[in-house]
């Protein structure tokens, strides 16, 4: 969990032509890492000085299930079947920052497949990247956050977590 960002409560929303394919929260996985990668326009000048511009920010994630249920992988087959899209919308903190979201594309080296054991896909990793450069870093903070049944406002974080339990 994260103080700027929220938890990580990962929806998907799938659509064609306008029109919503599937909506939907994907749980179970095992870990979730995400980071803005600054994209820059870099010129080197013949006195050998840099000059570079930045351009935005590359959204990636990366998303790991050591199996999958067959209803993720259901879902997880509407991302990865390019004739049902062509729109991903991904709110990483759906939760926390419930209007945040990026669209996204899947990634070159996306899906690590490995055997089916019954109906459990085993070791599986979808990795997402933004269509567009972000133009920003989402680092304001969230309004709340959850540790459990604690709920507090971000203003109220004055002392160390272990003494709010």
């Amino acid at each position: 969990m994260s103080l700027i960002k929220g938890a990580p409560s990962l929806r998907f929303i799938v659509s064609k032509s306008g029109t919503t394919v599937a909506d939907f929260l994907l749980e179970g996985f095992t870990e979730f890492e995400d980071d803005y990668e600054p994209v820059f326009l870099t010129h080197e000048l013949d006195n050998k000085e840099l000059i570079r511009r930045l351009d935005g920010f590359r959204y990636r994630a990366r998303i790991y299930f050591e199996a999958v249920p067959g209803e993720n992988l259901l879902n997880l087959a509407k991302i990865v079947t390019k004739g049902d899209y062509d729109k991903i919308l991904f709110y990483p903190n759906s939760v926390d920052k419930p209007l945040y979201y990026l669209e996204v594309t899947i990634d070159d080296d996306t899906i690590k497949l490995a055997t089916f054991f019954l109906l459990a896909q085993k070791d599986f990793e979808l990795k997402l990247l933004s269509r567009k450069l972000e133009d920003w870093v989402p680092l304001t903070l969230a309004t709340f956050t959850m540790w459990g049944n604690i709920s507090l406002q971000f203003t109220n974080l004055t002392a160390a977590f272990s003494t709010l339990t």
